[in-house]
């Protein structure tokens, strides 16, 4: 007998047991005929050429210059023999070990074909294709786990491609794994041993990667579905890239509206892909950098979005050009950087959320965190306490803190020179910024036009550089700033305070009486005679009944609302000029 040096291999079926395996060796299948066992699973092995499957055999392989060695095991001729499965389906067993050894077994599958499923496990050094078949389905073991192979298991990376057909891998450590044609499902064997694997989906039409080791390196499918489980308890500090492909994934019969799901892992790197996506970062600790898909859908229900995005504890997201939905109502800690694309971010306490160039809407209810408007136009409402707030510096602002939630909080206007247009006292105004103040706020204009309510009252408000309008209340301080000011000061208030420092803009005072108010006491300090002017927003109003004087000389005057104001620093009130 020729000697032979390749790999060592062992054939099985799930039909019988390992005795009743009858390998028959054959260099063309010219030879073979009276040579099946009766209730034996027969396989045919060609030496030389494949040919046919002959009658009386299960199945049959491709091993060139394979030597016999017992009824269900072989060895190839050379490291380099051909090593191909082709009819019937069975399993093999690579009994070789070392990666120096490094053979090469290809799933082939019969010719027309009729359908198989084949299982192959390798070793070290392996490299193991799927067929090109669509009709095989193959099961391949490249963990190095399986107790089988003996003498082994043999440990070791191995190299894996999928086939037309469903492909099912083991992975183990260092494992490359690429995708094929048809669906690619993905586990380790052992997860806590595994790890520091290359898993592309590649081609395939549906990837299902789970039960990871850490350190994997991943990319989806850039054509089928893409679900990506880390969270079995073994994976974490993986890089993850999303699918670029088409379709939608179900769960239960239940549509998802998204193409790639991934569930990551505290450590894990995710790249969202174009495709529809979800990402589950609940784990906390993850790096989820968003894609730049340009498609929208409903992904887990986030309706007109291309990402929806489930955030924990700890995590930094960092979005693209993409239309993103962010999740974090109970996280807490996380860091969310906007990016080109219109993003909304329900964020939980402590949530820190920056705007850039796109569009930007955060429901802020956890509080104690912050929001940075960016270039793109800015919306932060239904906000919780002692958040801090800085409006956009380039596109519109709008900050709601009348929800009832809030207080407490620092809001500053936007300073960009877009507008929108409200309607303030009977007339149109385009406004670069509004904001809505609840009790306890500290409010600041900044640049743009500005108009701030401050109806529900007790909040310290600046003006700023910008036109500012000012809606006073009970217990508010109004503060000037270098840009003109309107604050308009209702009669059913209790007491107001408004400082014009020096420098400031020209004022404009306005006392607005409102049925049934029984007048409000309103403090103004750096009233400047030459610049500055008490009015009424009705057009022909008689302002004031009469002027006193307090007890420092300060004018007082007393309007027909019941209203009272006191101008500190002004001992003459024919100085002062009346607007209506």
């Amino acid at each position: 007998m020729a000697s032979v040096t390749g790999s060592r291999l062992a054939f099985y079926s799930s039909t019988v047991t390992a005795d009743k395996v009858n390998v028959v060796l054959t260099t063309d299948g010219s030879d073979v005929a009276g040579k099946a066992i009766a209730g034996d699973f027969n396989i045919e092995v060609f030496t030389v050429t494949a040919a046919a499957l002959a009658s009386g055999f299960q199945a049959s392989a491709y091993v060139q210059g394979a030597q016999q060695l017992t009824n269900n095991a072989i060895q190839a001729g050379l490291v380099s023999s051909t090593e191909e499965l082709l009819d019937g389906s069975y399993t093999l067993i690579d009994l070789s070990g070392g990666s120096a050894r490094a053979e090469t077994i290809t799933i082939g599958g019969p010719s027309p074909p009729t359908g198989a499923s084949d299982v192959v496990v390798g070793s070290d050094g392996d490299t193991i294709y799927g067929s090109p078949s669509a009709a095989v389905s193959q099961v391949i073991d490249a963990s190095g786990t399986n107790k089988n192979a003996n003498p082994g298991p043999f440990a070791g990376a191995e190299t894996v491609f999928g086939g037309a057909g469903g492909t099912t891998v083991s992975g183990g450590k260092g494992d490359k794994i690429t995708g094929g044609t048809g669906g690619l499902q993905v586990n380790d064997a052992k997860p806590a041993s595994a790890g520091g694997e290359t898993i592309n989906g590649a081609s395939s039409f549906f990837d299902v990667f789970f039960d990871l080791g850490p350190n994997d390196s991943i990319v989806g499918s850039n054509v089928g579905t893409t679900f990506i489980n880390d969270q079995y308890g073994s994976g974490g500090n993986s890089s993850i890239v999303g699918g670029s492909g088409t379709g939608t994934i179900s769960v239960k019969g239940i549509d998802t509206g998204a193409n790639t799901i991934i569930f990551a892992a505290s450590g894990d790197k995710v790249t969202v892909g174009s495709a529809l996506s979800a990402i589950d970062g609940s784990k906390g600790s993850v790096s989820i950098q968003g894609g730049n898909g340009t498609v929208t859908g409903s992904p887990v229900g986030a309706t007109g979005f291309n990402t929806a995005i489930l955030s924990g504890m700890g995590d930094v997201l960092t979005l693209g050009s993409a239309k993103v939905y962010v999740e974090s109502l109970f996280a807490g800690a996380n860091t969310v950087n906007a990016g080109a694309g219109f993003a909304h971010v329900d964020a939980g306490a402590g949530t820190s959320v920056g705007g850039s160039t796109g569009g930007l809407e955060v429901n802020a209810p956890g509080g104690a965190g912050t929001v940075t408007g960016g270039s793109g136009n800015l919306f932060v409402f239904n906000i919780g306490k002692s958040e801090v707030v800085t409006g956009a510096t380039g596109g519109t602002t709008l900050i709601d803190d009348g929800y009832g939630n809030g207080g407490n909080s620092t809001l500053t206007g936007g300073s960009g020179a877009s507008t929108f247009t409200v309607t303030i006292g009977g007339s149109a105004v385009a406004l670069n910024t509004e904001i809505v103040g609840a009790p306890g706020d500290k409010i600041a204009g900044s640049g743009g036009t500005t108009y701030i309510d401050g109806i529900l009252g007790s909040q310290s408000i600046t003006a700023g550089s910008g036109a500012t309008t000012v809606q006073a209340a009970a217990g508010d301080t109004v503060n000037s700033g270098s840009g003109t000011l309107q604050v308009f000061l209702d009669s059913d208030q209790a007491t107001t305070t408004v400082n014009l420092g020096a420098g400031h803009g020209a004022a404009k005072l306005s006392d607005v009486s409102v049925i049934g108010g029984a007048g409000s006491t309103i403090s103004v300090t750096g009233f400047a005679t030459a610049t500055d002017v008490i009015q009424s927003p009705t057009p022909g109003a008689v302002l004031v009944a009469t002027s006193t004087k307090d007890g420092s000389g300060n004018v007082v005057l007393h309007f027909l609302d019941k209203s009272t104001m006191t101008v500190a620093g002004v001992t003459d009130a024919s100085k002062i000029t009346f607007q209506s």
